[in-house]
């Protein structure tokens, strides 16, 4: 394996996380991988810290960062989805005013059955002109 993208380490201290990036980078650099400490960031989700909190990696400090997209999700210090939920409702309006002329159209224009293979199974997709949905068996 020469790559390895998006790991999570969870901690209550920062002496915790510091030992989990020091043994992640100690096994990584036995099979030749290494930690880019520019791409790497940590973020403190603790509602009484004002602290600062220092990890280190090949003597250079992780970036603290208040908010980060983690597999689609956004964490932010606070757990405050509201941002999170604002962009999401404005991507599916946006996509649905893209589906609008679809929508309303009254000929539809191609087979009115279709069949597909796919991985040895088959679809038969049929088109249901008044309501513009698929039917899939």
């Amino acid at each position: 394996m020469r790559y390895a993208d998006d790991t999570t380490w969870l901690a209550t201290s920062s002496e915790e996380l510091q030992h989990h990036v020091n043994e992640l980078q100690k096994i990584s650099l036995l099979f030749g991988l290494e930690i880019n400490s520019a791409k790497t960031c940590m973020i403190v989700i603790d509602p009484g810290d004002i602290g600062t909190h220092r990890v280190l990696i090949d003597g250079k400090e992780i970036e603290r960062v208040n908010k980060f997209k983690y597999l689609g999700s956004l964490v932010t210090v606070d757990s405050n989805s509201t941002t999170y939920i604002k962009a999401r409702l404005t991507i599916a309006k946006h996509a649905t005013l893209q589906l609008t002329g679809i929508w309303k159209a009254k000929d539809v224009d191609g087979p009115k059955e279709t069949t597909c293979t796919i991985t040895d199974t088959k679809y038969r997709i049929m088109r249901v002109r008044k309501l513009g949905a698929e039917e899939v068996r």
